[in-house]
């Protein structure tokens, strides 16, 4: 006779030392009462999704779509309302209206890794959307128009704060004679008529929501690899093997030079190659390395906004280049989201006419063997070791590019490179992060967010031995 509320507050009063409940929690307990393998159905798609199309996702996370479709609400308690069948149901609605909506992403936005979906909340709505379309969009415009609103709800943060009430309003809007057309309303409403600036790209890509966007833009925009010449969008993100996050001007070269972590980790220094091509060039200054990739393949540099006077590629005009290619990236940016709010997919914006005149790849200089640039490609490696390490142990994985958001603004404050919110042991022990060559400001977002925060790789595992598995849980 209890709402799920009261039950879920009553648990966790009575509960406060063990694992906590949240209304997700209980509104699946109801669901599994009645129908025993709904967890393991549930995560059976989930994992198909992590696997075949880079999205990590939870039960939370799926039972929110799922409720979108039965009841047409974000709230759980609303399940409760609905049979079973229905329930069920919406679980095979909801798999196609995903599958259909991550291959559009993947086909258009070249989206093919977990870390560029930075709004998962709103895909209730798309899913809801899909759903009532018969679980495919209707034509190009609908669907270039529906990933322009998506695009814009996470890089402003719609649904960064308490998401009940956002999502309920925008599956209100579903029931408009234009649903996409009332959802970019909605977005207007809170976010107001705005464009991306240069400023927007003037901060640390790991605490940006426009590193995602950054992604996508050089994807669709037909960037290029400094050393071949080829064309990223058939590479993916994370593979070690091909596309990588690369510091334009190396880190290992601008701290020879003195400059802070903040102004070295700014988006605006921030570019993707292949793997290869991250290691050839190395700490290597751009000075020196750019004039043979310019020569070499014409027109690679300008398709990732990277200004062409050489003057702007020494060290002593960092902060003119990264201004100058801020304004590049804002104006690109712009023009992309415009296209596509007005109906077309995969805009192209800046076509380049590519002649190259040598089928040489960038000559990595002799070195020791160091890379000497301690980018994505190290940092990949180490995090995913040390995810596979907690897994090992038997404890739970790791959150790779977890958005610390400010509880009373709903601000994004940072994003950890490798993070356990709910702890090792799930909700009993305390929450963790793993930070790898980040500055002071992530490290005190972390912190005040109640994260106990490692940089060192061994001083994470040391902990893991020394307090976590030698502290059972209690039974």
């Amino acid at each position: 006779d209890k709402t799920t509320e009261v039950v879920v507050d009553i648990f966790n009063r009575v509960n406060s030392g063990g694992t906590r409940l949240s209304k997700g929690d209980l509104a699946l307990a109801r669901i599994c009462a009645h129908w025993p393998d709904g967890r393991a159905e549930m995560q059976q798609r989930l994992e198909k999704w992590r696997v075949v199309a880079g999205f990590d996702a939870g039960l939370d996370w799926l039972l929110r779509c799922m409720n979108g479709i039965a009841t047409g609400t974000s709230e759980y308690e609303n399940l409760d309302r609905v049979d079973i069948e229905t329930i069920q149901q919406s679980l095979v609605q909801t798999e196609a209206a995903v599958d259909h909506l991550l291959e559009a992403m993947r086909s258009h936005l070249y989206m093919d890794t977990d870390r560029v979906f930075s709004s998962k909340q709103a895909f209730s709505v798309m899913v809801k959307y899909l759903n009532n379309c018969g679980g495919k969009f209707p034509d190009q415009v609908t669907m270039a128009r529906m990933l322009h609103w998506y695009l814009n709800v996470a890089v402003w943060g719609r649904f960064a704060g308490p998401t009940e009430t956002v999502i309920n309003q925008d599956l209100s809007a579903l029931e408009a004679a234009d649903p996409v057309d009332e959802l970019l309303r909605n977005l207007r409403q809170s976010q107001g008529e705005r464009n991306i600036t240069r400023e927007n790209f003037d901060v640390n890509y790991s605490k940006s929501r426009f590193y995602p966007l950054l992604y996508v833009m050089s994807r669709v925009h037909d960037a290029r690899d400094w050393g071949t010449g080829n064309q990223l969008r058939h590479h993916r993100l994370g593979d070690h093997t091909n596309l990588e996050m690369h510091h334009i001007f190396p880190r290992a070269f601008l701290r020879t030079k003195g400059v802070s972590a903040n102004a070295v980790n700014n988006i605006g220094n921030i570019a993707f190659q292949t793997r290869e091509t991250n290691r050839a060039i190395g700490s290597r200054a751009p000075e020196d390395y750019m004039p043979e990739v310019a020569q070499r393949w014409p027109g690679t540099l300008e398709s990732q906004w990277v200004p062409t006077d050489p003057e702007l590629w020494r060290v002593e005009n960092y902060g003119q280049f990264l201004e100058q290619r801020r304004i590049l990236l804002a104006d690109s940016a712009n023009i992309m989201l415009d296209a596509m709010r007005r109906g077309i997919s995969s805009p192209t914006a800046l076509p380049v006419q590519f002649s190259p005149v040598s089928t040489n790849s960038i000559v990595a200089p002799e070195t020791t063997g160091d890379s000497g640039d301690l980018d994505s490609e190290d940092e990949t490696d180490i995090l995913a070791g040390l995810n596979q390490f907690a897994l090992e142990q038997g404890l739970a994985a790791g959150k790779l590019a977890y958005e610390v958001i400010h509880e009373r603004t709903g601000e994004l404050t940072a994003v950890l490179d490798l993070a356990w919110p709910d702890g090792l042991q799930a909700e009993y022990s305390r929450p963790v992060a793993v930070l790898i060559d980040e500055d002071n400001s992530v490290h005190l977002a972390a912190s005040d967010a109640g994260f106990r925060v490692f940089t060192s790789p061994d001083d994470f595992r040391q902990y893991v031995e020394d307090e976590i598995l030698d502290d059972p849980l209690p039974f």
